[in-house]
Order: C-alpha cells, then sequence, then structure tokens
C-alpha cells in the first residue's frame, strides 16, 4: 500500500490545481463572512424608519408613534397654511394699495393671487382634515359649502380661520 505522501507526490497535479481555485476561494468566503454586517437605510424627508438587525416586533400600542407622526403631519400643515395666508396678506395689501393708486389691472391680479393663496389652503385642509377633531371637519365643511354656495368672501376667509384654529388646537391636543 503506498503511503499518503507518494499518493500525494504522484497526484501533485490534479490535487493542487483544485487547491488553487479552493483555497482562494475559502479565504474570500471567511473573509466576507468576518466583515461586520453594514445596515444603511435611505429615506424620504420626515420619515418614520424601523431598522434592526433581526425581528421587529410591534405591539398593538402603537400610539408613540401614531401620535410622533400626527405631531410632524400637523406641524408641517400649519408650516404650509402659514406660508399661504403670509403670501394672501401680502397680495390683499398690495391689492389695496394699488387701488387706492388706482392702478385697477394690477391691483386685480394681485387679488387674484391672494385667492389662489386662499385656495391652497382650502386644498391642504382638505388633503389632511383626517388630522382634525370630526366637530372641527364638520364646522369647517359647513363654512366653505355655505362660501362657495352663496359666493360669500366674508365666509370663506371665516373658514380659513377655522381651519387655523382647528390645526393650533390640534396641534396643543397632540403635544
Amino acid at each position: 500500500m503506498e503511503t499518503l505522501w507518494d499518493w500525494v507526490v504522484q497526484n501533485r497535479e490534479w490535487l493542487f490545481s483544485g487547491l488553487a481555485v479552493a483555497l482562494p476561494l475559502a479565504i474570500l468566503g471567511w473573509w466576507f463572512s468576518k466583515r461586520p454586517n453594514a445596515m444603511s437605510q435611505q429615506s424620504g424627508d420626515n420619515a418614520v424608519n424601523l431598522q434592526a438587525q433581526g425581528d421587529i416586533t410591534i405591539g398593538t400600542d402603537n400610539s408613540g408613534i401614531e401620535r410622533h407622526i400626527r405631531q410632524s403631519d400637523i406641524g408641517r400643515f400649519l408650516e404650509t397654511i402659514t406660508a399661504h395666508a403670509h403670501a394672501y396678506e401680502e397680495a390683499l395689501t398690495r391689492a389695496s394699495t394699488l387701488g387706492e393708486q388706482g392702478d385697477i389691472a394690477q391691483g386685480r391680479e394681485a387679488m387674484e393671487v391672494s385667492a389662489g393663496a386662499i385656495g391652497k389652503i382650502v386644498t391642504a385642509y382638505q388633503a389632511h382634515k383626517h388630522l382634525f377633531a370630526e366637530e372641527d371637519v364638520t364646522r369647517i365643511d359647513q363654512l366653505l359649502r355655505d362660501a362657495e354656495s352663496e359666493g360669500d368672501l366674508t365666509k370663506l376667509v371665516q373658514a380659513v380661520q377655522a381651519i387655523h384654529k382647528a390645526a393650533l388646537v390640534t396641534q396643543a391636543s397632540e403635544g
């Protein structure tokens, strides 16, 4: 019976050609398995993200997460309508000044800008009314319907004021 050494010498060509492939693969496999498992995550603005190495178990009480999301949503909503309210006030002031100066065409354009700002506030409210208490939604929706059916700008401004107040009350109750 041949010794192990004799067998290695006789079969060295195919033995070492296999090792030439297997050994580097084994080293690479070992190296990659020893590297830390780097986790990364990308998300959009104001997103709530969860990341874990293993399983995540979320209980039935998600009120903390939901409250945080609602606070973020109402905060962004208030920022949006505040910006539109400022645009409305600036355009309305400009329209008044231009009207007093007799520049009717420019005054009319400024009024259209102010109306557009009001429209943006109402559109933002429609998209976010789920954030408000049901009684606030009912009251605001009625004001908007009355303003539309009667063509009453005063009721439209009252509706916008009610939207702002309801958003502030919602923000205070969520905080």
